[in-house]
């Protein structure tokens, strides 16, 4: 029987294995499939989702990034998606763990919410600024579309790398949780080791445990306010991803 230190490895390392090679497959279909797009495709493609300038009149490289960036933040919406689906149906299947499961659930739907609200914007995932306080680079998309054919910007690399970086843990996180409720993980366990185990429960024994109360967080305004932003996100969203499936 394999301690509570090496089900948590094992658990974290498996997720970690397959929520990267999703996004690398997703990364590996999207990127490339977009790198061919020509102007024509840019441009009904910024109709289609609403865009606020016409992809078509920007350089290649800068088109094709914003597509891709926006098909991507889609896929993994239809991921979390999945999940959302398999979380659903182990909470009817298990009573026992049915609240867990649902915990989950709403977790991973705010992520996919956060994901859905990136691609439905209209301006792509384009950064206005890089930072807060840069005013002086604040750039719209508009303006960068009219200069991306002899300025390069780093900020659209950055942000399809938060992209790669930001699916990978979210996926990852979800796969680990899920494991933990469906094999009922208990990562407190002791040690198999003889000597090492011999030693914490020394450290018990002398000691003593440590038992500190579960507070439950107050329902507050600012809960309340969190959850009013994302019902907002949520319905301006939907409704253009209705409008996007609309024209399709």
């Amino acid at each position: 029987m394999k301690s509570g230190w090496e089900l948590k490895f094992e658990d974290q390392r498996w997720a970690s294995g397959v929520s990267g090679a999703t996004v690398l497959l997703l990364s590996a279909f999207i990127y490339p499939f977009f790198s061919q797009a020509d102007a024509n495709f840019a441009t009904a493609f910024s109709r289609i989702f609403s865009l606020k300038v016409d992809l078509g009149l920007c350089s290649s490289s800068f088109a094709n990034l914003i597509m891709a960036q926006i098909a991507y933040a889609l896929a993994i919406c239809l991921v979390l998606l999945g999940f959302v689906f398999a979380l659903g149906v182990a909470a009817i299947a298990d009573a026992t763990s049915r609240m867990r499961y649902l915990k989950l659930a709403l977790g991973t739907l705010v992520l996919l919410l956060i994901f859905l609200a990136l691609a439905m914007k209209d301006d792509g995932l384009w950064l206005d600024s890089t930072t807060r306080r840069s005013i002086s680079a604040h750039l719209s998309i508009v303006d960068a579309c009219t200069q991306s054919h002899s300025t390069d910007f780093l900020r659209v690399y950055v942000m399809s790398a938060w992209l790669f970086v930001g699916s990978w843990i979210a996926i990852t996180v979800d796969i680990i949780f899920f494991r933990i409720i469906y094999f009922k993980r208990n990562y407190s366990d002791l040690p198999k080791d003889p000597a090492f185990r011999a030693e914490i429960l020394a450290i018990h024994a002398k000691y003593g445990a440590v038992h500190r109360p579960i507070q439950k967080p107050p329902w507050t305004f600012s809960l309340m306010a969190f959850v009013g932003f994302l019902l907002f996100i949520a319905v301006h969203s939907l409704y253009k991803l209705a409008a996007v499936l609309g024209v399709l």
